[in-house]
């Protein structure tokens, strides 16, 4: 079975390396890691506009983790307060 290729373009954040001009996936797995301001190598792409959408890896125990994914690289925040008893 033939799938077509589809770039999800531009998003506004990905959680990959030297992929800032988006991901070109087929059937359910990625061929191409697309550099900022670059294209997919075939042409004939189907494009969609991810610039307003976060492109994540697949989650395992979202309830769970999820919030986790998002705030890893944040710098924690102290209110000054003692949570220890």
């Amino acid at each position: 079975m033939s799938h077509r290729l589809l770039w999800i373009r531009d998003p506004l954040g990905i959680l990959a390396d030297d992929a800032g001009g988006g991901i070109v996936v087929r059937g359910g797995r990625i061929e191409e890691l697309i550099p900022a301001g670059g294209k997919p190598s075939a042409p004939d792409a189907v494009a969609f506009d991810a610039g307003e959408h976060v492109v994540l890896p697949g989650l395992i125990n979202t309830h769970h983790h999820f919030y986790q994914t998002l705030t890893r690289a944040t710098k924690p925040r102290s209110t000054g307060r003692c949570l220890a008893g």
